[in-house]
């Protein structure tokens, strides 16, 4: 409990910094704080969760990496933070930080959700090939853009979907499954560039 505390005050601290307002509920049912920032357009709000990765020095390496289970509340602005922390439990600063959108969380058929960008490699988390504009400096970047939760794998997957069903190719609607693993295929292939936004 106390290096949860330590971490969503942590992240509150770089918000700050980056003169985003910090807003704490007097109830904590969900997010543990909510942020808003005054842009020259529009007023920019978004509901943050923080969830600390605490790892022990046993653990081996890992091709994904982040968080798994239970998130009370979902929002379609929301960040879940992931403040990735050495295995040196006394080291004070995280690794990384990643700042996740609403569409980079899938669901978990045993645990909840999952959120998984990172990898972990040789005793410490670093991101995961597509997720590196997620992680510290860039990830506060796409936070402030007002397309936040507008891209991330999942909508392109959906995107992919809604293009498979209207092409006057398709004989019948392919499986969620096969649509999924098509889309995994091309990532591999392209890298990050399905993630890039338009300009």
């Amino acid at each position: 409990m106390n290096r949860d505390y330590f971490a969503e005050m942590y992240v509150a601290g770089i918000l700050a910094d980056r003169n985003w307002n910090i807003y704490f509920p007097r109830r904590d049912r969900g997010f543990d704080m909510i942020i808003t920032r005054e842009t020259e357009n529009q007023m920019l709000v978004r509901p943050v969760q923080v969830k600390g990765k605490y790892p022990r020095e046993a653990k081996t390496n890992k091709k994904s990496y982040g968080y798994v289970g239970e998130l009370s509340q979902l929002h379609p602005d929301m960040v879940l933070v992931i403040p990735f922390f050495p295995v040196d439990v006394a080291g004070v600063a995280p690794l990384h930080i990643a700042y996740m959108p609403h569409s980079g969380i899938r669901t978990s058929a045993s645990k909840g959700f999952a959120c998984m960008p990172a990898k972990f490699t040789n005793g410490k988390a670093c991101p995961r090939p597509g997720f590196e504009r997620y992680f510290d400096s860039q990830g506060l970047v796409a936070l402030e853009s007002p397309k936040w939760g507008a891209d991330g794998f999942n909508n392109w997957v959906a995107a992919l979907v809604e293009a498979w069903q209207v092409s006057p190719r398709a004989q019948s609607t392919p499986s969620s499954a096969h649509i999924r693993l098509t889309a995994f295929r091309l990532l591999r292939k392209f890298g990050n560039k399905p993630f890039e936004r338009e300009n």
